[in-house]
């Protein structure tokens, strides 16, 4: 999930700081994603074969920082673009959002994702977890 610690540093003292022992060692790694906060899906029509604009409100339950991306795998009843520079993709949230921009994600030998869109985002702010 994430890539683990780097290693703890436990330190004992003395009460006239003359060091007692330590260990170095220990890492943690995360190995369950957060659930999202909240999605909220429409459509911009509900007729079978017409093309529809589809608009996902997404509430992370974790900070989003630079770099990272979105996946949505559609289901196999809607048929994607063959391109990618098909697609479109955009955000009403420009005051956090600078450029959003998305792909078709092709699958691989690592990667078994078929009708998958990665959502490409650009921060108009940094975000600092830290």
């Amino acid at each position: 999930m994430t890539k683990p610690t780097k290693s703890f540093i436990f330190e004992t003292f003395s009460s006239d700081d003359y060091g007692i022992d330590a260990f170095e060692g220990a890492n943690i790694e995360m190995l369950v994603s957060a659930e999202i906060a909240g999605i909220e899906m429409s459509a911009s029509n509900y007729v079978n074969s017409k093309k529809v604009t589809y608009e996902f409100t997404m509430m992370p339950s974790v900070p989003v920082n630079r770099g990272n991306e979105i996946l949505i795998t559609f289901p196999p009843q809607i048929s994607l673009p063959e391109k990618s520079k098909d697609l479109k993709c955009s955000s009403t949230y420009t005051n956090l959002l600078r450029n959003t921009w998305c792909e078709l994600l092709e699958p691989t030998d690592k990667i078994d994702l078929v009708n998958t869109v990665i959502v490409h985002f650009e921060l108009a702010v940094d975000v600092i977890n830290e």
